[in-house]
């Protein structure tokens, strides 16, 4: 087999190895998305694990932190905790921490089962 022949077998199987993974994760139940939250609170820091793990606690989520987009804006991924619970709930118990200015889809990183639309 000719060495273009074996990249170009590699290829495909990590490409298709790449589809079927953004497949199993559209079929699991709940909310999978990242979200851009704004911050209200001065000195409330998401970047540091203690916040971000207390806001997850109160909002009975899963929170992991992307990065910093600058000001109080951070892109944070978004899971719900039960598989019934669904992003629209999700959000809206962020939007209503004291804590959080706004929450809002970061429409071309999210990828989610219980919404109509997809990153892909």
């Amino acid at each position: 087999m000719s060495i273009a022949r074996v990249l170009a077998a590699a290829l495909l199987v990590a490409g298709l190895a790449g589809c079927a993974h953004e497949e199993k994760i559209a079929q699991v139940p709940g909310c999978h998305t990242q979200v851009i939250v704004e911050i209200r609170k001065t000195g409330f820091d998401l970047g540091r694990e203690h916040a971000l793990k207390d806001l997850a606690k109160e909002t009975h989520t899963q929170l992991t932190y992307d990065r910093w987009l600058g000001g109080r804006r951070y892109l944070i991924g978004l899971q719900t905790r039960k598989s019934a619970d669904r992003c629209e709930n999700a959000l809206a118990r962020l939007r209503e921490d004291d804590r959080v200015a706004s929450a809002v889809l970061d429409k071309r990183r999210s990828v989610n089962s219980g919404w109509d639309w997809s990153s892909h």
